[in-house]
């Protein structure tokens, strides 16, 4: 199944998605004896961890390390009522000045249960977020564009976003075989945020 880089954006958030957090669950700030725990929770078998553990760590030290505070203030885990993380997703300003839902993982026994919802509602709801916001996601996390795209967020059609290639095109019948979704929903960069994103490093999303 081929995985392709997919992006997308949100203009205005559906706050009908919002769900509301659940007593058994809390959300914090991610702690830095827990780092290790962040960068491993993103992978489902030790083969994914072993070939492709690298790219964490390359991501982390090229834009988190040496703003560790403010990635630990950024970022948020969902706990069960042991404390163990079920989960993380975090806002973080790209260098082209927009807002970004960065490295959203559920692990994958607590995919469809709600949880997801429940963390990106908590990440969403933050005063000091501006519109659009940006991600870049793959084309088979099928349960994160399911969410994405509840929560307002189009793909976006642009062939290129900075130097990325737009996998869209490529991955839109797998898409919709996987998702079921009334209608897909798609948007362009404007001319502005296609020069910002052109202009920096669009590799920190």
């Amino acid at each position: 199944m081929e995985d392709n880089n997919i992006f997308m954006l949100c203009r205005k958030l559906d706050n009908l998605a919002f769900k509301k957090l659940d007593k058994n669950f809390t959300v914090r700030n991610l702690e830095e004896s827990e780092i290790e725990i962040w960068k491993t929770i993103h992978f489902d078998t030790y083969a994914d961890k072993k070939d492709y553990r690298y790219i964490v760590d390359e991501y982390y030290n090229n834009y988190f390390s040496d703003r560790k505070n403010e990635f630990l203030n950024a970022c948020k885990v969902i706990c069960d009522v042991n404390n163990n993380i079920l989960g993380t997703c975090f806002l973080w300003k790209i260098s082209a000045g927009m807002w970004s839902v960065q490295w959203f993982k559920i692990v994958n026994q607590y995919v469809n249960k709600g949880i997801g919802r429940q963390l990106l509602s908590y990440v969403l709801n933050d005063d000091k977020l501006d519109l659009p916001i940006i991600l870049h996601t793959h084309s088979v996390s099928f349960p994160a564009i399911k969410l994405y795209s509840d929560f307002g967020f189009e793909f976006l059609t642009d062939n290129y976003v900075g130097s990325r290639k737009n996998g869209l095109n490529a991955s839109l019948n797998l898409i919709r075989k996987h998702i079921k979704l009334k209608e897909l929903h798609f948007t362009s960069l404007s001319d502005s945020e296609r020069e910002r994103l052109a202009s920096f490093d669009s590799e920190d999303f």
